[in-house]
């Protein structure tokens, strides 16, 4: 741990752990609409979800969404 790290509260580093992941989650997205460039946002996303959380969940998210736009 650095010292920058020990010097901060624990509400300062969940903070900083919060950025990282958004930034992380951010570049991803953006590297996945890079090789899908006619998909909407709402695929890419989806694309996203299958990457890390697997198909079988993916296609469940997408059903639900289905029925909830019907």
């Amino acid at each position: 741990m650095t010292r920058m790290h020990a010097a901060m509260t624990p509400e300062q580093r969940f903070a900083m752990a919060a950025e990282m992941t958004d930034f992380v989650i951010d570049q991803s997205l953006a590297a996945i609409a890079a090789t899908m460039p006619d998909a909407s946002p709402a695929d890419v996303h989806l694309r996203w979800c299958e990457l890390h959380y697997g198909r079988e969940l993916t296609d469940r998210l997408r059903a639900y969404l289905a029925r909830r736009k019907a």
